[in-house]
């Protein structure tokens, strides 16, 4: 009887060791499987997430191609405009066209201001008046002086032709009809003398390049 109560108490902690066994090796087996699962979920959002910043990184490459390829463009047509702009040679004829224009332009300068001067009441102080003239011609040869030095005719720059010297020709020439009296001033007179001397300058101008 004895020997057969302790045969049944190993046999019962037998058998609840190997339950226990089981049970734990089943715990194990259901944690590894929660874990697999776990890690594939957490795999699947690295995955997505790697995904959405490859396809962010590949719109940026093409964001920013497109816009290398305009400001490669712009930055091509400007050298293109600045390098026809940069190129001051000019042929003869080119030189002669634009002095032509430059001194059509100072002959109706020096006529408006004949007549605004002629109209001003303090004519009578003839050093003022001289001042005005002179420093209005010199202002308008500084200004022709300063466009022809833009440009090169014959290998020298075009405002090597100016003459200095001519700004005291037409200085006294606007004296001269500033200080006319009315009776023998005209305005017709004066638009042909001031045509006569401008041309006379052109001519020598254009001859000397």
């Amino acid at each position: 009887m004895i020997l057969y109560l302790l045969l049944q108490t190993l046999n019962s902690d037998g058998l609840n060791k190997a339950v226990g066994q089981i049970t734990e090796s089943s715990v194990k087996l259901a944690e590894a499987t929660a874990n697999y699962g776990a890690l594939k979920m957490v795999f699947s959002v690295f995955m997505i997430f790697m995904i959405v910043i490859v396809l962010l990184f590949v719109y940026q490459i093409f964001v920013l191609t497109k816009k290398i390829d305009i400001i490669h463009t712009a930055a091509t047509k400007t050298q293109e405009y600045f390098e026809g702009v940069s190129d001051r040679t000019i042929g003869t004829s080119q030189g002669q066209v634009i002095i032509r224009r430059s001194f059509n332009g100072l002959s109706q300068s020096i006529k408006y201001a004949i007549l605004r001067i002629r109209l001003e009441n303090h004519i009578d102080n003839k050093e003022m008046v001289c001042n005005k003239v002179s420093r209005m011609i010199k202002n308008e040869f500084s200004e022709i002086n300063s466009f022809f030095s833009n440009f090169i005719c014959d290998k020298k720059p075009l405002c090597e032709i100016l003459n200095d010297e001519d700004e005291d020709v037409i200085k006294e020439f606007m004296l001269e009809q500033i200080y006319i009296s009315k009776e023998n001033f005209s305005i017709s007179n004066m638009d042909q003398s001031t045509d006569i001397l401008i041309n006379g300058i052109k001519l020598i101008y254009i001859k000397n390049l």
